[in-house]
């Protein structure tokens, strides 16, 4: 009986686990790809909403002998009152739009000023509407320009 000739370069039985690392590697990425593609998935379901809960008002603009102010701000709501403050947007306008009359525009030259402005207008809204659901008044945009004296 004749041996068989083994093939030169190849040792019996490493066929095998070439094989079987082979599989491993497979197996290894397929779970891989498999478990990121859970996680995504799952995540992607529990998102947070977009919050619309705050709302731009619109751009206002007045002016004293010596200065002028164009500013724009946001009111904020807590999350459970969006709602409240779509229905309530245009009386939070009209609200803005006196309160700020009201407000001199040399105020805004300080810090402090701007930040005593911001807490008037939240305490004006909540008052007039009888509630305290506005949390903050924001800027969004403010610019103080100071006019010069002929």
């Amino acid at each position: 009986m004749a041996k068989a000739q083994e093939k030169p370069g190849k040792k019996k039985g490493s066929d095998g686990m070439d094989k079987f690392a082979l599989y491993v590697s497979i197996f290894t990425v397929v779970v891989l790809v498999a478990s990121l593609g859970l996680y995504f998935f799952t995540h992607s379901k529990t998102k947070i909403a977009k919050k619309e809960n705050y709302v731009a008002l619109p751009q206002l603009t007045y002016s004293s002998k010596s200065e002028v102010v164009r500013m724009q701000v946001a009111v904020q709501v807590n999350d459970k009152d969006q709602e409240w403050l779509n229905k309530n947007k245009s009386a939070i306008n009209e609200i803005y739009k006196i309160t700020m009359q009201e407000i001199d525009p040399s105020t805004f030259r300080s810090n402090d000023g701007r930040i005593a402005v911001q807490e008037k207008l939240k305490e004006e809204i909540n008052s007039k509407l009888n509630v305290n659901k506005v949390e903050a008044v924001l800027y969004t945009d403010l610019l103080v320009q100071i006019k010069e004296e002929e």
